[in-house]
């Protein structure tokens, strides 16, 4: 049986230890038919420096690198990505996180069987959080995703497995996008190719046991995306999924959830938020305390 062509992009910006990481998780997977493009956004020295001093000659010859000479933001990194992808599938890695060696198996072979049962936009799976503390497994809303769920909240997360050719004709990722990128660019995605479908798998792990540039950290970014995202597609939501949008909004803004705005604008879709912005906001302490119950190790 002839095993596609699956392309892995990484988009990089001057962390060459993390990228080494997730390198190696790419070499490492069970799958082997995979092109690895490392698009790095100005890295000083250039990520092609740095990966001849840490990869083998061997390695070095599985990766292509497009890169721009000034910082240009991960969406534009990504884009030149997706221009140079010879795959015909297509997923992402994010270069301070890796992959489960089984992932990129796992993905193909999940989007191949249910495309042949429904038209299908991508695969996504659940994560393994790595923290300072242990690690913890994360699977919510694994199973079908519609693009009515997608229109409450981001249910799939920051990284899909699709077609190549699918990306590119919804023309990628916005450069204009301070944040909330994967979830605009995921939501244009299911409305022209249809649902989504996310594993049980905890294949992807996201390393938070580190701050360094981090844009989720920007107050001020994360609100001007916020207000971008919903003028690009408050025209397609309803009311209840604009009730979501609220929700959203509070919580990119950094601002207060009152008892009564909750009840109002709670739904099947948004409940969990609702209760996370709320423990957030009045029992801080006792939300962490949960958290940890659930470490791993």
């Amino acid at each position: 049986m002839t095993q596609p062509l699956v392309t892995v992009y990484i988009a990089t910006h001057n962390r060459p230890q993390m990228l080494h990481r997730a390198l190696q998780s790419v070499f490492a997977q069970s799958y082997p038919n995979i092109e690895i493009i490392v698009a790095d956004d100005g890295s000083a020295p250039p990520a092609a420096d740095t990966l001849a001093k840490t990869l083998t000659d061997e390695q070095r010859a599985k990766i292509k690198i497009v890169r721009n000479e000034t910082p240009q933001g991960a969406c534009h990194a990504r884009n030149l990505a997706l221009a140079a992808a010879d795959g015909e599938f297509i997923t992402g890695l994010d270069d301070d996180d890796a992959f489960a060696p089984q992932r990129v198996e796992e993905l193909l072979d999940a989007f191949i069987d249910n495309e042949k049962k429904q038209p299908l936009a991508c695969v996504a799976a659940c994560i393994t959080e790595v923290t300072a503390e242990g690690q913890i497994t994360r699977q919510f809303d694994h199973g079908r995703i519609t693009l009515n769920m997608m229109r409450h909240y981001n249910f799939i997360g920051n990284q899909v497995f699709t077609r190549t050719d699918y990306l590119r004709r919804v023309d990628g990722f916005d450069p204009e996008m301070p944040a909330m990128q994967d979830y605009d660019t995921w939501l244009r995605l299911m409305e022209r190719f249809g649902p989504a479908i996310k594993l049980k798998s905890a294949s992807y792990l996201w390393y938070t046991d580190h701050e360094q540039g981090r844009i989720t950290k920007s107050t001020a970014k994360r609100a001007r995306a916020f207000d971008i995202f919903l003028q690009k597609h408050r025209h397609t939501m309803s009311k209840n999924q604009l009730n979501s949008m609220r929700i959203i909004e509070l919580k990119m803004k950094g601002q207060s959830l009152t008892g009564f705005e909750a009840v109002r604008r709670v739904n099947r879709y948004n409940y969990r938020s609702v209760v996370a912005l709320l423990l957030q906001q009045y029992f801080g302490g006792l939300k962490r305390a949960l958290g940890k119950i659930r470490y791993k190790g």
